[in-house]
């Protein structure tokens, strides 16, 4: 029996007369994953199969794990769309699976209707053989065996394992995500990605050259998320135009400054990258400069859709995402953050008024075009990191 491995799309059923662009997006991108494998994908009405050396089904495998807009995956073996083939299959597939003597539910689905028999068919054949099947059928086990055929070819498989789901990546659109070296943003890039947005990354840091930034955790950080995507861009731009324009402000203000600041770089950034929003990683009033006042002041800087994947998240149900997408132990680990030069005391609520007044008087917009000009772009994925200027 040949060995394959099946995939299966998540919610892209629900795209309705649009959904073969979003199955060929997903179709790419598992393509791009398996570009180091001899693998040759087939498609079909629900699924893709991946045909590829039984060497190289492992790493496969590994690869799936991080391609959005799969519901489930795993091996399967071939057989031919006949009874007789789909009994010999199952037997030779429950040996090979480990469950000689155990309990097992039989699940037959019959994906091609044209075919001369039904799923209850396969079902009864096999009960009608269970004297030489070596498990035992018991339609209350947990453990299946599931069974479907096509038009010529019967896949029979014990494994399911769950895909990440959500929409395949870039199918959404493009965004600039602001990360910065803590636990939030990271986890907000994952979940932008899950609902098909291709990203490109915004860190400002308080160094004076870039790959001091480059070659801290900030490298393993994005490094990580890029396994999620085909390849990723990330801009490092400074802070010290904005550090030194705001001397003289009052120290409460400066943080909310700074986030509109971020936001008018960001705006910017998604112009010349065509990007349709931005993503930031903020929490309803996890800190002062995410109460609903002054994240409203400092979204006045752009008009393009802000996506806040995590506002209504506490950091307990942040925290167990980012350490289940293996971001967490990165995002702990020591580093130098922009907003430490901060203000300790910042203000909950400030004057709308007062900022933008600030804003003006500061020149933060001739900043912030002057602090996208100093950045450098960085590329993160197939492409080793290099600066691209």
């Amino acid at each position: 029996m040949e060995k394959v491995i099946i995939v299966r799309f998540g919610e892209l059923w629900l795209k309705g007369g649009n959904r073969y662009i979003f199955i060929r997006k997903l179709r790419s991108s598992i393509e791009r994953k398996l570009i180091a494998t001899k693998s040759r994908i087939s498609a079909k009405r629900d699924r893709f199969i991946i045909y590829t050396p039984e060497k190289e089904i492992a790493n496969v495998k590994d690869a799936l794990a991080y391609v959005f807009g799969i519901s489930w995956y795993g091996e399967a073996y071939v057989v031919k769309s006949e009874l007789r083939h789909i009994v010999k299959g199952v037997i030779s597939a429950s040996k090979k699976a480990g469950l000689t003597g155990k309990s097992v539910r039989i699940e037959a689905h019959r994906s091609f209707k044209e075919l001369d028999f039904k799923s209850s068919d396969i079902v009864g054949e096999l009960l009608r053989s269970k004297d030489s099947l070596p498990f035992i059928p018991d339609s209350s086990s947990d453990r299946v065996i599931m069974v479907n055929p096509d038009k010529d070819e019967t896949y029979i498989h014990t494994e399911k394992i769950k895909g990440l789901g959500g929409m395949p990546f870039g199918s959404s659109g493009k965004a600039i995500v602001l990360i910065s070296g803590g636990i939030d943003s990271p986890v907000a890039a994952f979940y932008a990605m899950k609902r098909g947005l291709e990203v490109v990354y915004l860190h400002i840091h308080p160094f004076k050259d870039y790959r001091t930034a480059l070659n801290s955790k900030m490298k393993e950080l994005i490094a990580e998320l890029s396994r999620y995507s085909n390849g990723t861009k990330a801009y490092f731009l400074p802070s010290y135009i904005f550090e030194s324009k705001i001397l003289g402000t009052e120290p409460k203000n400066e943080m909310v400054l700074f986030k509109s600041f971020m936001m008018g770089v960001a705006d910017m950034l998604a112009e010349k990258e065509g990007c349709g929003a931005i993503v930031t990683g903020e929490s309803l009033a996890q800190v002062s400069s995410q109460t609903l006042t002054n994240l409203s002041i400092s979204s006045s800087k752009t008009s393009r859709l802000i996506i806040r994947p995590l506002i209504c998240f506490d950091k307990e149900e942040i925290v167990v995402v980012a350490k289940r997408i293996m971001t967490y132990d990165i995002s702990v680990l020591k580093y130098r953050d922009v907003c430490a030069f901060h203000s300790k005391n910042p203000a909950t609520s400030a004057n709308s008024k007062l900022i933008e007044k600030t804003y003006l008087q500061k020149g933060l917009e001739e900043a912030a075009k002057a602090t996208l000009k100093k950045g450098k772009s960085v590329l993160f994925g197939k492409v080793p990191p290099e600066n691209t200027v």
